[in-house]
């Protein structure tokens, strides 16, 4: 899946090939891929997660 963030700072940011999102975590989003993790993001950095089945 590709999935669309936009930071607090207005900073966006694109991921392609995300397999799962973890939000299990008070504090962090974790993207993971196919062969690994992707991104780490902190909860508190994050203003809109958007996501898009491919």
């Amino acid at each position: 899946m590709k999935v669309w963030i936009q930071l607090n700072e207005l900073a966006e940011r694109v991921y392609e090939q995300v397999i799962w999102i973890d939000d299990s975590s008070k504090s962090k989003i974790i993207l993971h891929g196919q062969h690994g993790i992707l991104a780490m993001l902190d909860r508190d950095d994050v203003r809109n997660l958007l996501t898009d089945e491919m």
